[in-house]
């Protein structure tokens, strides 16, 4: 994994915002910004960091530590994720489509679909992005230092 330019605390912001599940027009009103500019400061930090989907952009974000883990997990864990929904998780960190998901995994795209929204579901994620975000701070995903892709945890 290249080592990303460093974000602006805007971009940074931003950033944290998608992995918490906030949308674009929350953000806009937190940062009392317009909606162009928030999509703006997205789209730059999609850039400095090489990636092209929020879910990449967040999984990138917790490895490079541009937004830093909790030392605790927040709440309660969320429920147990199936295998299935794993390599979903995996994928979407990855910066998988559902027709590359569907392809990778051998599975019609309807189902990629389905283990999707079971693990949104699961996971109290209302997006890729956030679902990325909440594995991460559940220790669901890790960084492999060596190789730089995402691995799955035995829980």
């Amino acid at each position: 994994m290249t080592h990303p330019r460093q974000l602006s605390p805007a971009e940074r912001r931003v950033l944290w915002y998608q992995a918490h599940g906030v949308t674009d027009t929350r953000a806009a009103e937190l940062m009392q910004r317009s909606p162009a500019t928030i999509a703006a400061y997205r789209t730059n930090a999609y850039i400095s960091l090489g990636v092209h989907t929020a879910p990449a952009a967040v999984h990138v974000a917790y490895s490079t530590n541009l937004i830093p883990l909790p030392q605790d997990p927040d709440g309660p864990p969320p429920d147990p994720v199936t295998p299935r929904e794993w390599q979903i998780l995996v994928q979407l960190a990855g910066g998988g489509t559902i027709t590359t998901m569907a392809d990778q995994l051998k599975l019609a795209e309807t189902t990629v679909k389905t283990h999707m929204s079971r693990l949104y579901r699961r996971l109290g994620a209302r997006s890729g992005a956030h679902a990325v975000g909440i594995g991460h701070r559940e220790r669901l995903l890790s960084c492999c230092p060596t190789c730089g892709l995402s691995r799955i945890e035995a829980s």
